[in-house]
């Protein structure tokens, strides 16, 4: 088990962080990708982001987003049951919000699950929305995606 170590960081997730990432997402989502998904979020590739949240003990969390056209596209978030609750998917969210400033990215959009209210709630404090709804869209329960947009506020956009 690991144990709390220093402050957490955000930083640029790296290939060698694949296993970390691949073990929070086995404890964080039912529907987990394969390492191969991930490559090209772990590498350079134009319009792609990786990242993870860690301290001295390890990594903690991750994130991976896109460019699509004008928005920054949420793929994944998730920290380590362990670590839930402790502000690092807000240090994440934190973190692609200036990555969708980097990117002129005005805005941003991700889908979650209907039942997540903890990221539901996440999302909310940085300004997302719900504005639709994928029906049955998680294969492994049915559940409904809710589509959640944002705009980031201008005052932001430009720091």
């Amino acid at each position: 088990m690991k144990e709390q170590g220093s402050s957490p960081r955000v930083r640029k997730a790296l290939l060698a962080d694949l296993s970390a990432i691949l073990e929070i997402d086995s404890l964080s989502d039912p529907m987990s990708w394969t390492g191969d998904a991930y490559r090209a979020y772990l590498s350079d590739l134009p319009g792609t982001c990786g990242l993870v949240v860690s301290d001295q003990a390890g990594i903690w969390g991750f994130a991976v987003a896109r460019r699509v056209g004008d928005e920054l596209e949420i793929l994944k978030i998730a920290v380590h049951p362990q670590r839930r609750g402790q502000g690092l998917a807000s240090c994440l969210m934190e973190e692609l919000e200036k990555t969708a400033r980097s990117w002129g990215a005005p805005a941003w959009i991700l889908e979650v699950r209907e039942s997540n209210e903890a990221a539901l709630a996440l999302y909310r404090k940085f300004g997302l929305e719900i504005r639709g709804r994928r029906p049955g869209y998680y294969a492994d329960q049915g559940e409904d995606a809710l589509l959640m947009t944002g705009v980031l506020p201008a005052s932001r956009l430009n720091d």
